[in-house]
């Protein structure tokens, strides 16, 4: 609500360079209201929300060390409108900016350094809950918090330059916070499609190996992870921060491969080659070929669609009926010499 105040307060005033307001409203308002509404209804979302107010405190105390007392990044009142200052009140408005260019670095590194503990916080919360894998829309929240913080920080200046009248600095500046909002609407666009991978064994994988670094992996597009042997995922691999084999063995938590003598936990699996998220073409191609063929089937010899469907009956408990799926399978696969 704090990002809507903000702007309440940023748009009563005759900008010298305009806002798009409908853009604003619909960037700022919604998207935050809307993270909110997942974060409540999110297993974990609570939790990551008081680490954010947790360090969103440290950041406002740090900045005030700096000497900067005129940002107040935490407690924003969204029901009370703000002032709006007579007349441009040049000597503050300089000061300010002057301020905000001179500890603009220590600024930024105050933020780095709550993102970084912050981090460490909510993936601890992340792994106990299983892990990035298990819950993919929590660990989608997490990284629209650690955006989140330099959003405040920013919106905190404008709204200290727009109640001293300085609008054309505040719109250079809000100009910046719009586009950080953007990389939050990026991350969370996909969120209600998000479902948590199941992997087993003969899965093809990419994991994480030692010199993973996650800000590489985050720049990936979905079009670059549905070709992880070229391309972008192919030059991490190359890096030696990403590795694809198939899986061996899961015992528990602990993940073992082909070839190799080593382990990985669940947690470091990135991606299943060809599994959700990814070969969704492929698997249309195959679903809509089925269909097809189905539908020759029961044209060109319709008493078989009866015997065509108890065997689809048997898949949907393998366990039980593993010993005859087996059989079907072995006349189905074609024999190697």
């Amino acid at each position: 609500m704090k990002h809507i105040r903000k702007f309440e307060s940023f748009k009563n005033y005759k900008n010298t360079q305009p806002v798009n307001e409908e853009f604003l409203f619909g960037l700022i308002g919604k998207l935050f209201g809307k993270i909110k509404e997942r974060i409540n209804k999110t297993k974990g979302g609570k939790e990551i929300e008081a680490i954010y107010q947790k360090w969103l405190k440290v950041i406002n105390t740090n900045i005030a060390k700096l000497g900067i007392t005129e940002l107040n990044i935490i407690n924003q009142q969204p029901d009370k409108p703000a002032a709006k200052p007579a007349t441009k009140d040049e000597a503050r408005a300089k000061a300010l900016n002057d301020l905000f260019a001179k500890q603009k670095a220590k600024i930024e590194q105050v933020i780095e350094e709550a993102k970084k503990g912050a981090s460490q916080e909510m993936e601890g919360v992340l792994e106990k809950m299983g892990g990035a894998a298990k819950n993919p829309q929590l660990d989608k929240i997490i990284k629209s918090k650690l955006l989140q913080f330099k959003i405040d920080v920013l919106n905190a200046e404008v709204a200290a330059l727009t109640e001293v009248g300085d609008t054309a600095s505040a719109s250079n500046i809000q100009k910046t916070a719009d586009a950080e909002s953007k990389k939050i609407e990026d991350t969370m666009k996909d969120f209600d499609t998000s479902v948590a991978v199941e992997f087993k064994v003969g899965d093809k994988v990419v994991y994480k190996r030692d010199k993973f670094v996650q800000a590489d992996w985050d720049k990936l597009t979905p079009e670059d992870k549905k070709k992880p042997e070229e391309g972008k995922v192919k030059e991490l691999v190359d890096k030696g921060q990403i590795e694809i084999k198939d899986i061996s063995k899961i015992e528990g938590e602990t993940v073992s491969f082909d070839g190799a003598d080593f382990t990985k936990t669940k947690d470091d699996l990135l991606l299943k080659v060809g599994g959700e998220g990814e070969g969704q073409g492929e698997e249309k191609d195959k679903q809509e070929e089925l269909t097809k063929t189905l539908g020759e089937v029961k044209t060109k010899n319709p008493e078989s669609i009866g015997k065509l469907s108890d065997i689809a009956n048997l898949y949907k408990d393998p366990d039980a009926n593993k010993d005859k799926i087996a059989e079907i399978e072995k006349i189905l696969t074609p024999e190697t010499k």
